[in-house]
């Protein structure tokens, strides 16, 4: 059973010397510190690994014969365990004393946003909190492979670059035509025909999408005119930004190497996945970063985009 003070560690608890380490390995309970020490030893996963390691290593000495070669083997052998021990636990505490690289960039100080000198649009908020708390991980269902394979646009992105975009699939081996109609998902019976040419189509002339609108993209391979003759079909989903939104998203091109950390949560927060992961995916290997990258992942993948 746990002490009851048996807490999560404070970061700013100070972790136990070698040497009142090994005090507590050699005198145990008749330690006058004992309690307190060991009660910290629950609390630190440091502490706790090099108590196990010298408590191993004493009982290896105690049980050996009292031969003076033995002897020697084993004093040394601790001596080479408690420096090395020692060793190990200055690196934990230099290395987790240096904070990630984004904490040393990003800041808000007096209500305006900075990533290192750069001062930061207001509509992008504190930044600081943004990337420090990523969004939780979906996984939405993928049980059938994507029959067509979409080009262009890039289907890893939610969001169209256009209010007039083409589209262009793979071809699919014995289709002898094919049919692209794109759908507001408002209002799906406001569906709209694309002219189709090969493999890929456009809107009708003179027609363009609803900024701030989701719209469905339903793709259809057929192996002859019968329109009983369908042999594939895919499902896409799109958004349409807003001239704001818009940008918003030139904004973060243009910053993405001064402001990579911002311009990935821009590209995020827009549905530019594909665009956030590839800044990020160069940037210092953390535990927050390791999750955004995580979390773009899975939503590239929901979109049925091969990685």
């Amino acid at each position: 059973m746990k002490p009851a003070s048996a807490k999560v560690m404070n970061k700013h608890e100070p972790h136990l010397e070698i040497t009142e380490i090994i005090q507590l390995v050699e005198r145990g309970r008749r330690h006058r510190h004992y309690r307190r020490w060991i009660e910290h030893i629950a609390r630190c996963a440091v502490c706790r690994e090099t108590y196990k390691e010298l408590l191993a290593t004493e009982r290896l000495l105690r049980s050996a014969k009292p031969h003076p070669t033995r002897v020697i083997l084993a004093r040394w052998s601790l001596g080479f365990a408690t420096a090395s021990l020692a060793l190990i636990l200055f690196w934990w505490l230099f290395s987790s004393s240096q904070p990630p690289a984004w904490q040393s960039v990003l800041r808000f100080e007096l209500g305006v946003a900075y990533e290192g000198d750069l001062r930061l649009p207001e509509w992008v908020g504190n930044v600081l909190v943004a990337y420090s708390t990523p969004p939780s991980i979906t996984h939405r269902s993928t049980e059938e492979a994507v029959a067509i394979r979409l080009r262009t646009p890039n289907p890893a992105n939610l969001a169209l670059d256009t209010l007039t975009p083409r589209f262009e699939w793979s071809p699919i081996e014995g289709a002898k035509r094919y049919r692209a109609v794109l759908e507001p998902i408002q209002d799906p019976s406001k569906a709209i025909l694309l002219l189709v040419q090969g493999t890929s189509a456009t809107l009708p002339e003179e027609t363009q999408l609803e900024p701030r609108h989701r719209y469905r993209l339903r793709l259809s391979a057929y192996a002859d005119a019968n329109p009983f003759s369908e042999i594939a079909s895919a499902t896409y989903e799109f958004y349409t930004l807003s001239q704001e939104e818009q940008s918003h998203r030139d904004w973060a091109r243009q910053n993405a190497k001064h402001a990579p950390y911002t311009s990935a949560i821009v590209f995020y927060r827009l549905g530019y996945y594909q665009d956030a992961y590839e800044i990020l995916a160069q940037m210092p290997n953390d535990a927050t970063t390791r999750q955004w990258l995580e979390v773009l992942r899975a939503r590239m993948q929901e979109r049925g985009a091969s990685l």
